[in-house]
């Protein structure tokens, strides 16, 4: 997912984590799809990212940001 982020200008994380990624319900493993959506508990965006918004980054609920 990193290199996703690193050549695409319109992913701004990425995440490995999925609710319903287990055998049976997904079928191709070499997907990537958006969402709008929180992304899950382990994502990762680009330094470039994180020093524009981490002046603002909450102390709570960081989810919600």
């Amino acid at each position: 997912a990193g290199p996703a982020v690193e050549r695409d200008p319109t992913l701004w994380i990425a995440s490995a984590w999925n609710d319903n990624g287990y055998h049976g319900v997904v079928e191709r493993k070499d997907a990537l799809l958006r969402t709008d959506y929180f992304p899950g508990l382990g994502w990762l965006l680009l330094r470039s990212i994180w020093d524009e918004i981490k002046g603002r980054w909450p102390r709570g609920h960081w989810d919600w940001f």
